[in-house]
């Protein structure tokens, strides 16, 4: 269960000499590889009506992300647990970082980042990675039993280690909720795993890992607890390549039906709402 509240959330960024643009491009490569998990009942659909019976992925109103380093690579970055940048090309960095919400960008004609752009060599590439905070301001809504249930400010912890918002039927306590990335599920869950996520989507695997600010990888579940950094690397469902005459290239996402992961243990209803995990696809144009 725990791999499931890392981040299915996907957006669209272009990046030029001019600076980078979050915009909100809906691409026939965004359709082929969106993540087909389970979509929460829509509003006022026949799903509506009925009862929770199963996790679902929704799409929240807000999703802030604080990002650092947005990359190029030849190779995985992430081949063990241990991020490296031997084979890859920075685009993009902001050394206190830009806080993005992801919707928002969607909604619009986009967001434009301030940062320093770097060009990256001439080659074809084949992953990307990110590097972003470990907390992430969620804010939405799903629909179940006629009810909207809320995500609220408040934590409900289901382990010492291990969160996500309280949900709420009563809109006037409908709140943005802030998600501690603290156990991402690795291979084994818990203190050997919390540090590391992977996942089969759509025939990419992204990947994530948690660090401290030097980029040092978790071991156990108190350095993940105090981890301030996420690490996330992709492999293209097309590799890339960037010549000199390359001026924009656009990485693609989606939170739709992704970016909102909501849980059910028992009953009729949600137990909580996090952020959900994520999958990317990357096109250059002249």
């Amino acid at each position: 269960m725990y791999s499931k509240n890392f981040l299915k959330s996907l957006f669209t960024a272009g990046i030029s000499i001019a600076g980078i643009s979050f915009s909100a491009l809906i691409s026939s490569q965004q359709k082929v590889h969106a993540y087909s998990g389970n979509p929460c009942a829509a509003e006022g659909s026949t799903a509506s009506e009925g009862a929770m019976s199963a996790d679902c992925d929704g799409t929240p109103e807000v999703m802030k992300v604080k990002f650092f380093e947005f990359g190029l690579c030849t190779s995985d970055p992430l081949t063990s647990s241990t991020f490296s940048r031997a084979n890859c090309e920075k685009a993009w960095e902001s050394e206190a970082g830009i806080t993005v919400d992801i919707p928002a960008c969607m909604s619009t004609d986009g967001c434009t980042l301030q940062g320093e752009v770097i060009r990256p060599a001439n080659g074809t590439y084949s992953h990307v990675y990110l590097i972003a905070n470990t907390h992430w301001d969620i804010k939405g809504r799903v629909y179940y039993n006629n009810e909207t249930y809320y995500t609220t400010s408040v934590d409900k912890a289901e382990s010492a280690f291990y969160n996500y918002s309280t949900p709420t039927n009563n809109v006037n306590n409908y709140e943005t909720y802030t998600n501690k990335m603290t156990s991402m599920g690795g291979s084994g869950w818990g203190a050997n795993g919390c540090f590391d996520w992977s996942e089969s989507i759509d025939g990419q695997t992204p990947k994530a890992v948690l660090t401290n600010n030097l980029l040092v990888t978790a071991t156990n579940q108190a350095e993940c607890t105090a981890s301030t950094k996420l690490i996330g690397s992709s492999d293209l469902a097309t590799p890339i390549t960037i010549t000199s005459k390359t001026r924009n290239y656009q990485l693609t996402w989606d939170v739709t039906y992704k970016g909102l992961w909501v849980d059910h243990d028992a009953g009729n209803d949600p137990d909580g709402i996090g952020a959900g995990p994520f999958s990317v696809d990357l096109t250059v144009s002249e």
